[in-house]
């Protein structure tokens, strides 16, 4: 009867230590003040990432300025082409009324 006992409670401490061994596995391996240096170090790359987003949405206005600008200046030389040409047949048309 009292050998009976002592198994029971041999095996209650053999289960109740294997218990504590299996939480301790499956606790976070990561220590607290490292999961908040995680948490900053993703943070961070958040922001480079909208920053690095906000220069590139600079850098398509800015590109999109110059067409525009480059666009604009075409147009001008093409005015400038065309009152040129007006001016030359006004000059002809000038010169044969006065021949």
């Amino acid at each position: 009867m009292l050998l009976i006992y002592l198994l029971v409670l041999e095996k209650k401490y053999l289960d109740s230590k294997k218990n504590k061994n299996e939480e301790k596995k499956t606790e976070k391996t990561i220590p607290y003040h490292s999961e908040g240096a995680a948490l900053q170090q993703q943070q961070q790359q958040q922001q480079q990432q909208k920053q690095q987003q906000q220069g590139q949405k600079q850098q398509q206005q800015k590109q999109q300025q110059q067409k525009q600008q480059q666009q604009q200046g075409q147009k001008q030389q093409q005015q400038q082409h065309q009152q040129q040409q007006r001016g030359q047949k006004q000059k002809q048309q000038q010169r044969e009324k006065n021949s």
